[in-house]
Formats: structure tokens, sequence, C-alpha cells
């Protein structure tokens, strides 16, 4: 026990703490977590998550499907596009800045025309009222990311696709 206390005492003083190290835990990109940009990605899925719970608890009326189906799409995408790029996965194929964008405008768009109606056409009932709610709550995120994803694909076109950086917290 004492032999591997001392290894690990050694192997930290080899290498300087932060220096040119990027910061991992479980083979995540935590500098992506916890920027803005992956702080925003949580507030989506946590929030998405929730309003597709509620909307299939509404029951099986046509709007609360819809809504569910809606919402499943937009939990799938997001989750891709945090793992995308909380994993650092690069892909000659793919421009994931552009994709997030782009799912950005769309979510914001089909969010607000489902949520709107789950609000109007509630008829009182609490549940349509709380999925909706939840609704714009997800939207609210993915507007603000709207405006950060387009920052940083807007940057990114300087760089190449196949380039093996690390995601700038500072895009």
């Amino acid at each position: 026990m004492a032999e591997l206390n001392q290894h690990d005492v050694e192997s930290s003083k080899a290498q300087p703490s932060g220096a040119g190290r990027k910061s991992a835990c479980c083979g995540m990109d935590m500098d992506y977590v916890r920027s803005i940009n992956g702080i925003l990605k949580g507030n989506q899925i946590g929030w998405t998550c929730l309003a597709f719970i509620m909307s299939w608890f509404c029951g099986l009326a046509a709007l609360s499907i819809l809504f569910a189906i809606a919402m499943c799409f937009g939990l799938v995408l997001t989750i891709v596009i945090f793992v995308a790029f909380a994993f650092s996965l690069k892909s000659k194929k793919i421009d994931f800045y552009l994709a997030d964008f782009l799912v950005s405008i769309v979510a914001t768009v089909v969010y607000f025309a489902l949520s709107l109606p789950m609000l109007i056409l509630s008829g009182g009932a609490p549940l349509f009222i709380l999925a909706g709610i939840f609704g714009f709550l997800a939207l609210a995120g993915f507007f603000v990311n709207i405006l950060f994803s387009f920052k940083r694909w807007r940057s990114s076109g300087t760089r190449a696709a196949s380039d093996n950086q690390p995601y700038d917290t500072n895009q």
C-alpha cells in the first residue's frame, strides 16, 4: 500500500498540475462540460426530458403524442451533440458546430409551435400546463444556445474539420 501511495506521489510530481493537460473525467472533456455551452446542453437535456415525461402522463391526446415525439427527437439529438462535444469526437464529414446550431434553431421553432398549444388547449389540465412550461424552459435553453452556437460555428470556419483540436471554452 505504501508503495502504491509513493508511486502516486512521484507521478504527480513528475507532471505539473494543469500545464498542458486537458481536464478529463471518465473520458469526458470537463472543460466543455463546465463551459457555458456544456451547461446549456445539460439544461436542454433536463428540461426536455421533464417535458417528455410529463407529456406521456397527459394521456393519448393527439397533441400530447405529437409533443412527446418532438421532445423525444429533440432529446436524442441534444444528447448526441452533447456526447460528441464532451468526448471530443471528430468527424471529417460532420461539422458538429453547424449541427448544434441547426438543431438549436429547429428545436426552438418546433418547441414553440408545440408548447404554446399545450398551454392554450390544456383546458386547465395541470399535466398539460406543466408539460408546456417545461417545453418553454427547454425552448429558452435552445434559444440562448443559438447565440452561442452561431458564434462557435462562425469562428470554427477558419479551422479545418479534420483538425484534432480540443474544445475551446473561449469560443
